[in-house]
């Protein structure tokens, strides 16, 4: 009877020691085929120390295209816009501008509370970079305090040593 109790204990540890590295923003799903069409959802798990949401920011590194959020509830979406450094072409029409940013906010008095968790989606056309893993910074504003999940691993540090983990989206090929 031993044997299963001290099973239980270890697997018990592993879930608690496992606990930090998904109570961040993360994005869904975590891979995607590099340069076609995704339904990107990123995850808020909980509010800022006890504090409730009342603003999700992602901000879309340079190479990804045809950004559309998905209607969320009774949030207001802003879609923030940055010049392109060369433009391009896409069915038909010269594109000089892509989106840099999504920005989710509560109504007043509907923030998201800590103890929920809610998805926010984007449809987007990922980077042709095949093989890479791509950091989709986020900014997670409470009432009380701001969560910036933006830090990227340096080369050969594990992602799980840091304390606010950008959300990490692996391309593949066809």
């Amino acid at each position: 009877m031993l044997k299963p109790l001290v099973l239980l204990s270890g697997l018990v540890g592993v879930t608690l020691v496992s606990l930090p590295s998904s109570a961040h923003v993360t994005v869904n799903p975590r891979e995607a085929t590099a340069n076609s069409y995704a339904k990107l959802t990123f995850r808020v798990p909980h509010g800022c120390d006890g504090s409730p949401t009342t603003r999700l920011r992602v901000q879309f590194p340079e190479g990804f295209s045809s950004i559309r959020p998905m209607v969320h509830h009774s949030w207001q979406i802003s879609i923030v816009k940055a010049e392109l450094d060369e433009p391009y072409m896409d069915h038909g029409q010269q594109i000089t501008e892509r989106v840099s940013e999504i920005i989710w906010e509560a109504p007043e008095g509907a923030a998201l509370p800590d103890e929920f968790m809610d998805e926010f989606s984007v449809s987007a056309r990922t980077p042709d970079k095949p093989g890479e893993t791509v950091a989709i910074p986020a900014v997670q504003e409470c009432e009380d305090g701001v969560s910036r999940w933006i830090q990227v691993a340096e080369e050969g540090q594990d992602p799980h040593d840091l304390e606010e983990p950008a959300p990490l989206l692996q391309l593949v090929s066809r």
